[in-house]
C-alpha cells in the first residue's frame, strides 16, 4: 500500500496563508498543526503486510495493529473530523463577516472536505490490513497446524510406560524358572519404541503405531529381552544395524533412566550402548 501523503492544504501554515492577516480563525491553525502532528506520528509501515512471513510474524503485526487502532488512528481521525467541524463554522463566519482575504472562505471550504476525507482514508487503510491480516494469519496457522506432527496419545504412552517398566523388572530380577520376556521393538524413519511383555502381538503393533504419529516406513521386530552381561539384552535376528544406541535413547525418554543396552543375534554378534546407571528401583 503507497504511504498516505498529508495535504499541503491541512498544514497550519497553507491556512493562515489563505486566510489573511486579521482573519478570526477560532483556532483552526492550531487544531491543523496538531492534526499533522497526528498524522506524522502515525506508523503507516504497520498497514504492509507483504513481508510478512510465517504465523508468528502475522500475530505480532495484528497486536501492532489493533493497538495502533485504539490509539494513532483513532486520535488522528477525531481529530480530522473535529478540524473539518471547526473548518465549517469559520467557512460560515467568513461568510458572514467578509475577512479581508476572500481566499480565507473557499480555503475554509476545502480544509473541510479534506479532513474528513483525511480521516476516512486513514481509518479504511487500517481496516484493509486488519481484514488481509485476520486472512493470511488463518491461512498460515491452519497451514502450520496441518504440517506439525500429531503428538503421542497419552493414555497409551502411560500403557506402554507400566507394561515397559514392569517387564524390565523381571528381566533384571533374572528369576530361574521366569517366563521369558518377549519384546516387540517398532523402527521408523525418525522413532523407535519397544514393547515389552510375557506376550507381544498385534495389538502392540497398532499400540507402538499409535506412539509414532507422523512417522513412516514402520517396521517390527520380535524377540527375547535377557539379563546378560549386566545389561538388558534384546536377542532377535531381525533387528537392524545400529539400532542399540537408538532403542536406549527411547527407553531413557520412557523410563528416564539411561539404561545398559545390547542388541544381540542368534549367531552371537552383538552391540552395545553403556548406561550411565541402572533403572531406579529394577
Amino acid at each position: 500500500m503507497a504511504e498516505i501523503r498529508y495535504p499541503t492544504e491541512l498544514t497550519g501554515a497553507q491556512w493562515e496563508k489563505l486566510a489573511g492577516k486579521g482573519a478570526k480563525d477560532q483556532g483552526l491553525g492550531d487544531a491543523l498543526k496538531q492534526l499533522q502532528k497526528l498524522h506524522d506520528a502515525l506508523d503507516q509501515g504497520l498497514f504492509e503486510l507483504a513481508a510478512l512471513k510465517g504465523a508468528d510474524e502475522l500475530d505480532k503485526r495484528a497486536g501492532q495493529l489493533e493497538a495502533a487502532a485504539a490509539k494513532g488512528v483513532k486520535a488522528l481521525a477525531t481529530q480530522a473530523r473535529s478540524v473539518a467541524a471547526l473548518a465549517k463554522k469559520v467557512e460560515a463566519d467568513f461568510k458572514r463577516n467578509a475577512p479581508p482575504a476572500k481566499t480565507g472562505t473557499a480555503a475554509a471550504a476545502v480544509v473541510a472536505k479534506l479532513a474528513e476525507g483525511h480521516a476516512g482514508q486513514i481509518e479504511k487503510a487500517c481496516e484493509a490490513a486488519q481484514a488481509a491480516l485476520k486472512t493470511r494469519l488463518a491461512a498460515a496457522q491452519a497451514e502450520s497446524k496441518k504440517g506439525a506432527a500429531p503428538a503421542a496419545d497419552e493414555d497409551a504412552l502411560a500403557q506402554l510406560r507400566s507394561r515397559v517398566l514392569g517387564a524390565l523388572r523381571t528381566v533384571k530380577a533374572d528369576a530361574p524358572g521366569a517366563k521369558p520376556i518377549e519384546f516387540m521393538v517398532g523402527v521408523g524413519a525418525q522413532q523407535c519404541q519397544a514393547f515389552l511383555g510375557p506376550s507381544v502381538g498385534a495389538s502392540h503393533k497398532t499400540l507402538l503405531t499409535t506412539l509414532m504419529p507422523g512417522d513412516s516406513g514402520i517396521k517390527f521386530h520380535l524377540g527375547e529381552c535377557r539379563w546378560e552381561n549386566k545389561a538388558y539384552t534384546f536377542v532377535g535376528d531381525s533387528l537392524p544395524s545400529g539400532i542399540a544406541k537408538r532403542l536406549q535413547k527411547s527407553l531413557r525418554e520412557l523410563t528416564g533412566s539411561n539404561l545398559p543396552l545390547r542388541v544381540r543375534k542368534t549367531t552371537g554378534e552383538a552391540e552395545e550402548a553403556a548406561g550411565d546407571d541402572d533403572m531406579a528401583g529394577a
